[in-house]
């Protein structure tokens, strides 16, 4: 390969490091972004981005953009969580292919050098030095670039994974808490409603034990009237049978029985079938 050919070639390499080739839109690696229905954080969104996934994007409103996935499905999304930059895991792959790509040119590069130093070490008209350190020096230049990319690629892979464990850490234990909450809630309003039933049947017994009493009480006065009745109605000229008074008892007690019945079927019928 003459001069000419290495100046060509270096040139094509330094060009090729440079060019910065378009690159389709994708979710950061940050961390995970629902895709809603609508443009409306509130809602509940229909499913979850993981990073780096490709997209589209359609429109923008407010802080929203809507997108259509590789798979055709159309959502929105939160305009922050989209860039234009690649996810660093495609970064470090691109700049581990375009690092062995330049080392293949540099190990070429130097042996045609070689070679072309051991050729004009031999002929009458050896290549004038300023050339020779023109190439030398793009080696150099080659060489640094190669370092720099090596750098980049190293600080670019690890953070991301590193951001990627804690926001995962992160969601489990927001996760837990949510789970915690639920259940709270839920025993508070089991115990609002035990609460409640309870109060609820305290009144109906203090309700009945008052009945009781005042049935009793009536039955209490019903037998004394029944012990003095005789008396008083020999002293009248009234005659009373002895079938008279256990008569009057069962009436009274029948008509206890039926208003306890009457009661509970009232309550029954209150509390859906409820029995106290």
């Amino acid at each position: 390969m003459t001069a000419n050919g290495l100046r060509r070639l270096f040139v094509a390499l330094i060009l090729g490091l440079l060019i910065n080739p378009a690159q389709a839109a994708r979710i950061t690696d940050k961390l995970l972004a629902g895709l809603y229905e609508s443009p409306d954080a509130a809602t509940t969104p229909a499913r979850v981005v993981p990073s780096d996934t490709p997209l589209e994007r359609l429109e923008k409103q407010g802080d929203f953009t809507r997108v259509r996935l590789g798979d055709g499905t159309e959502g929105w999304v939160e305009s922050r969580f989209i860039t234009d930059e690649k996810p660093a895991r495609i970064m470090l792959l691109e700049l581990q292919v375009k690092n062995s790509g330049l080392q293949q040119k540099l190990r070429e590069a130097n042996k045609e050098l070689q070679a072309l130093g051991q050729a004009t070490s031999g002929t009458a008209n050896p290549l004038p030095d300023p050339e020779i350190a023109e190439l030398k020096r793009q080696l150099a230049d080659a060489k640094a670039e190669i370092e720099l990319l090596k750098r980049e690629a190293l600080p670019a892979a690890s953070p991301p994974q590193e951001e990627t464990s804690a926001l995962k850490q992160q969601i489990s234990e927001l996760q837990k808490a949510l789970d915690e909450a639920e259940k709270s809630a839920l025993k508070a309003r089991e115990q609002q409603t035990e609460d409640a039933r309870l109060l609820a049947l305290q009144q109906t017994n203090q309700q009945l034990q008052q009945q009781l009493d005042q049935i009793a009480k009536i039955v209490g006065a019903a037998h004394s009237t029944a012990e003095a009745a005789p008396l008083s109605a020999e002293s009248a000229g009234i005659r009373l049978n002895a079938w008279h008074l256990p008569v009057l008892l069962l009436a009274l007690l029948f008509s206890f029985i039926g208003g306890i019945a009457f009661k509970n079927y009232r309550l029954a019928k209150r509390y859906g079938g409820f029995r106290i």
